[in-house]
């Protein structure tokens, strides 16, 4: 059984459809009050996904340290992550990750990225952070 926010999250009642992103990016943010978030963006088609309650991944410990966020969930079963009406729902299928995104869970937005390219941005973002927190 699918969850229930990907089976009814398009804006119209539709079912969400996921574009495919080859040229996935993850940029580190430096804020003021909350050290390093994340954003997810398409060189091409601009921002994806925002992280605004992902604090200070930068710190030894934080959600981008943690694997439970990054182990292969299931459209059955994904990750789901929810806050002040910020939505975000991850799975695994067919060698992609699936995001299906957004402020309200009316009415997400949904793409895929392949395996291989959503390992590559995650890992050149911890070693940036990496090599941030050794400067």
């Amino acid at each position: 059984m699918v969850h229930p926010l990907v089976r009814r999250s398009g804006p119209d009642g539709t079912p969400l459809a996921f574009r495919a992103i080859t040229d996935f990016v993850i940029d580190p943010v430096q804020t003021v009050a909350f050290g390093v978030q994340m954003r997810w963006r398409s060189a091409t088609q601009g921002l994806l996904t925002e992280f605004p309650w992902w604090d200070h991944l930068e710190l030894h410990g934080s959600r981008l340290a943690e694997s439970d966020w990054m182990r292969p969930w299931t459209v059955d079963n994904p990750f789901v992550d929810a806050d002040q009406n910020w939505f975000f729902l991850a799975w695994v299928a067919d060698e992609f990750v699936y995001v299906a995104s957004g402020d309200d869970a009316g009415a997400l937005t949904g793409y895929r990225v392949s395996c291989d390219g959503f390992e590559r941005a995650v890992s050149e973002l911890r070693a940036g952070l990496a090599e941030r927190v050794r400067s």
